[in-house]
């Protein structure tokens, strides 16, 4: 997963990309157990976009789309915000999740 800025995130939102965002921190031990979740879903599910935004770095952007912990795991479909998943979640819980997106 490529660690991008909000600009980025904006840039793949008004090609239309079906997006998954995830806000993480490098002191953050769950979203040090997220990362490989997320990536081994990546490849699983190729027609959405993964990439990640390093929380300390945008604290403005995060808290504009009202994040106030990591990890956050952000949907968006487009420029709309789809859906926040605050917290550390099964793998099986993602999948879950990723898959009712992607049918959308």
């Amino acid at each position: 997963m490529e660690n991008v800025t909000p600009e980025h995130i904006t840039n793949l939102g008004s090609q239309g990309k079906k997006i998954v965002v995830d806000y993480w921190s490098e002191t953050c031990r769950p979203c040090i157990t997220l990362t490989p979740i997320l990536e081994k879903l990546e490849k699983e599910f190729t027609d959405i976009t993964f990439v990640k935004i390093n929380a300390k770095q945008h604290l403005d952007h995060l808290f504009s789309i009202g994040i106030n912990s990591v990890p956050t795991v952000v949907l968006y479909s487009g420029d709309n915000l789809s859906e926040k998943i605050t917290g550390l979640r099964s793998e099986d819980f993602y999948r879950t999740t990723f898959s009712d997106f992607n049918a959308k």
